[in-house]
């Protein structure tokens, strides 16, 4: 099983190697693989030279974007490419690149989505979540997306991006929609 971290980045030059600092050492604790995804909105900062010099470090897969196209297009970009390196055991995650998501909460939610739900959402702002399972709805809107590589995005608070899902989510026989 890998992570396979995907990250939108637009001029992240200050938040992106903390970032990049938390998600290696909590994935060498947890001795997890793992690779990158990262789309470079554009970026007219010092963000692209840090993530070649991250490069020697980490195994990243860097798609760019020769202007800023929004946060949309490169959430989209980066689940596309995650879909089709991934496996059918990998876990795809999605966070913020400003270092505003912990990376330390990856290791729980890979745990949920290796005990078996498919999708897990992370929010800074709801103290007391709980877990529930996620409607097999979602799981095959999800699971359509990944077999079609077309992820529709819509507006809202940024920490919806910090999630996970399995891989093969999607691929039961599930309630059509």
């Amino acid at each position: 099983m890998k992570i396979i971290l995907t990250l939108p980045v637009y001029n992240e030059e200050k938040g992106l190697g903390p970032l990049l600092e938390a998600f290696s050492t909590t994935m060498t604790q947890g001795h997890f693989q793992t690779q990158l995804v990262i789309v470079d909105d554009g970026s007219t900062d010092g963000t692209s030279g840090l993530i070649r010099a991250w490069s020697s470090k980490l195994s990243i897969e860097l798609v760019g974007h020769p202007e800023n196209r929004g946060l949309g297009e490169s959430i989209r970009d980066a689940l596309r490419r995650a879909s089709e390196m991934a496996r059918p055991e990998d876990i795809i995650v999605t966070m913020d690149a400003d270092n505003t998501h912990n990376p330390a909460s990856i290791p729980d939610m890979s745990s949920l989505i290796e005990s078996g739900i498919d999708i897990v959402i992370a929010s800074r702002y709801r103290p007391g979540s709980q877990v529930v399972r996620s409607p097999d709805s979602l799981c095959l809107l999800w699971g359509r997306a990944r077999e079609r590589k077309e992820f529709c995005l819509h507006g809202g608070d940024s920490a919806e991006a910090f999630s996970a899902a399995s891989e093969d989510c999607g691929n039961s026989d599930g309630p059509a929609l």
